[in-house]
This record gives C-alpha cells, sequence and structure tokens, in this order.
C-alpha cells in the first residue's frame, strides 16, 4: 500500500504537499481563531476568549445531555444499553474464569 503525501490543516487531510509553511504563525484559539498576544495587557482579547470557551462548554454539555435523554430517554436505547452490558458481563466472566484455570494449573 503507497502513503500518499498530505498535511492536516484545520482538522482535515489535505493531500499533497504544503505550499506555504505556516509554522511561525501564532496558536489559534476560539470559535472566531481570536489571537493571543502573550505581551498585550488586552482585557477585551481575554474576556472574547473566556465568552467563546464558555459557548463551546455550553454546546458540549447540551451535546451530552441530549445524547444521555436519546440513549436512556428511549426504550430502544435501554434495550441497547442493556444488550451491551449483558455482553459485557459475560466477556467480563469468561476472563475471570480463564484467570482461575490459570491458576490452578500452575499450581
Amino acid at each position: 500500500m503507497a502513503e500518499k503525501t498530505g498535511y492536516f490543516e484545520n482538522g482535515r487531510w489535505i493531500e499533497g504537499e504544503k505550499t506555504s509553511d505556516n509554522s511561525q504563525e501564532k496558536p489559534k484559539t476560539g470559535e472566531n481563531n481570536a489571537k493571543i498576544d502573550p505581551k498585550s495587557d488586552n482585557t477585551e482579547d481575554i474576556d472574547k476568549i473566556i465568552l467563546e470557551t464558555t459557548e463551546s462548554i455550553k454546546n458540549a454539555v447540551e451535546s451530552v445531555i441530549n445524547f444521555g435523554n436519546a440513549i436512556i430517554g428511549t426504550e430502544n436505547g435501554r434495550k441497547d444499553i442493556k444488550k451491551k452490558a449483558k455482553k459485557s458481563g459475560k466477556v467480563l466472566l469468561k476472563s475471570i474464569e480463564d484467570a482461575i484455570e490459570d491458576t490452578k494449573k500452575s499450581f
């Protein structure tokens, strides 16, 4: 299998060679990619980043709550959890039984 050349840019794989070296750019953060100048004493930049981060966290929490409601709050979701829990229990029990058997053999 031949490897393809490429690079990641903004979380996406881009095939080919990078045309310019952006390694000298300052790191970007936030939804609007606000740049932080560590030498700056600009509280507006900090306040903007705090606001963007707060919104991002709020959205993530809401996504987790929605996921929980979809899984736990529906009959199909509960059945799926129950089925996976039973399967995991069987695998765990088998592993314990195998460990006991191996211990018995070593004595």
